[in-house]
């Protein structure tokens, strides 16, 4: 039994105990919350903790083990992942709140893909100050969502797939396949290779895959994988912001339902690359195209035979120094009316 003693001017109280069971730990409080009781086992010092959703942990990685000292054998993925581990065990990130993991300056070798846990914000330095690279012998993706990317922030920090074949994915969002999760990245790099050397960009891997979800991408700079920005399973109202994509090989954008983009680039795509693939409806502005030098590409815009809806104000396109050539700047394969072009 715990009772009041005194306020202080921070909102907390101090608290006497007058009864102690022995047996008690904690109980649940429902809605998220807890009672946390610990204290040594003579009654001398007992500490009673409400705990909650209100409690928005804050947890560095380098507390759970993390390097980050650039050395290329030295795995940190078991301390990322248990420091996200721990703020969805807390209970706040399943309370729907949010809990914050923040990873340091550094560069940060990872064996594993990391899942991030609903509700929460996964940050660093900042985009050339904080680094996750694949380790040899990475397979599949280096970060996804735990169920439905719902309510999570990446911001802040770079990934690298430091040209290993086996990443298929940078960051994959709604990997489960259920829709409304509203994600949020912003501030990253995302790189496939690095741009010197062989192949221009690495075989088969994706910058963001959004799947049957909502999300909002913002200066994002993508490098060297073979499609940068890519949306499937009924994503719907992605939008993006001053994101960039460059040497990619298939797609720099290939876009969903409702999609937004603003002040977006491909740059320097490979002869292949089609710079915005309209799935479904898009509305663009200010969107660029810059060709490399010598480079024949088929496609600024492409819009697919099944879109509901084009619109866009302000592009802008660059030849190459005058030496590339582009076939279409808009190839519209609809056949049927309406076709729903605007401005």
């Amino acid at each position: 039994q715990l009772v009041e003693r005194t306020t202080d001017n921070g909102g907390g109280a101090w608290w006497k105990c007058v009864a102690y069971d022995a047996s008690y730990t904690d109980a649940s409080l429902g809605y998220g919350y807890q009672l946390k009781i610990t204290g040594n086992t003579d009654k001398s010092f007992i500490l009673a903790e409400f705990q909650g959703p209100t409690a928005n942990p804050s947890v560095d990685v380098k507390q759970f083990g993390a390097k980050g000292g650039k050395i290329s054998t030295e795995d940190d993925y078991n301390a990322i992942q248990s420091a996200l581990d721990y703020v969805l065990s807390d209970g706040s990130a399943v309370g729907g709140v949010g809990a914050d993991v923040y990873i340091p300056y550094g560069y940060y070798y990872i064996s594993q893909g990391l899942t991030v846990p609903n509700a929460t914000r996964l940050h660093g330095a900042g985009r050339w100050q904080t680094w996750l690279r694949a380790m040899t012998g990475f397979t599949g993706t280096m970060i996804q969502d735990k169920t439905n990317a719902g309510k999570i922030v990446l911001e802040n920090f770079s990934c690298d797939a430091m040209n290993e074949a086996g990443v298929t994915d940078l960051v994959s969002l709604g990997n489960i396949d259920v829709q409304w999760g509203e994600g949020s990245i912003e501030q990253m790099v995302l790189r496939g290779k690095d741009p010197q050397g062989t192949p221009t960009s690495n075989p088969g891997t994706v910058g963001i895959r959004v799947t049957g979800n909502i999300a909002t991408i913002t200066e994002v700079e993508e490098q060297f994988c073979d499609s940068a920005f890519i949306e499937e399973g009924g994503s719907v109202g992605v939008t993006y912001t001053r994101c960039f994509g460059i040497g990619n090989k298939d797609y720099t954008f290939k876009t969903g339902n409702a999609a937004t983009m603003i002040g977006c680039e491909c740059e320097a795509p490979q002869a292949t690359c089609i710079g915005a693939y309209v799935g479904g409806s898009l509305t663009m502005t200010g969107f660029t195209y810059s060709q490399a030098a010598s480079t024949t590409n088929p496609h600024m815009i492409e819009i697919d035979n099944a879109a509901t809806g084009f619109r866009y104000n302000g592009i802008t396109h660059f030849d190459g120094a005058g030496t590339a050539t582009l076939t279409n700047v808009v190839k519209d394969n609809r056949t049927t009316s309406p076709l729903n072009w605007g401005d």
